[in-house]
C-alpha cells in the first residue's frame, strides 16, 4: 500500500522524501517496482476481464450465479 502511494505520487514529491515519511526504504521501494505479478495475480486479473465481458455482454443485468454459470458454459472456471 506505501509502495503504491510513493508510485501513485512519484512526480509530485521526492521518492527519497515520500520513502523517509512512510518509513519504507529506498531499496525496497526499487525492488517493488521491479517485481513481477505472481501466477495467481495473473489468473485472477485475467478471470476479471472475462468476468466483465460477460457481464457487458448480457446489458449489466447478469448477476453473480448467472455470470458464474455463463463462464462455467465457456468452459471457464
Amino acid at each position: 500500500m506505501r509502495y503504491q502511494f510513493i508510485a501513485d505520487h512519484r512526480h509530485e514529491y521526492a521518492i527519497v522524501l515520500m520513502c523517509r515519511v512512510l518509513d519504507v526504504s529506498v531499496s525496497g521501494y526499487d525492488a517493488w517496482c521491479k517485481h513481477l505479478p505472481s501466477e495467481h495475480s495473473r489468473k485472477d486479473a485475467e478471470l476479471a476481464d472475462q468476468v466483465k465481458i460477460v457481464f457487458q455482454t448480457y446489458r449489466g443485468v447478469y448477476g453473480s450465479p448467472r455470470v458464474h454459470a455463463e463462464l462455467q458454459a465457456q468452459g471457464i472456471k
